[in-house]
């Protein structure tokens, strides 16, 4: 008798666990996705805009050591502009 109920249990519990599974992975798919249309619901002038607000925040200083970097990078690709 015992046998019979555990063959009758044990599936019962693994449905459940792959239901609850099944469950995490839905709502998982509903957040990305919800982000998703969050993200895509800017135009392009938005996102410009919010880029270039974030690069007045960085600060003078970090803007010049990005463009030296940026200038040490293309120099040693061999590529010179003669820009300043």
């Amino acid at each position: 008798m015992r046998a019979a109920y555990a063959a009758l249990v044990a599936p019962r519990w693994r449905k459940a666990l792959g239901l609850a599974g099944l469950l995490g992975l839905a709502a998982t798919g509903a957040v990305v996705a919800r982000e998703e249309r969050r993200r895509r619901a800017y135009s392009a002038d938005e996102i410009r805009d919010r880029l270039h607000q974030r690069y007045e925040e960085v600060g003078a200083e970090a803007r010049d050591e990005a463009t030296r970097a940026w200038r040490e990078r293309r120099q040693g690709l061999g590529t010179t502009d003669g820009g300043p």
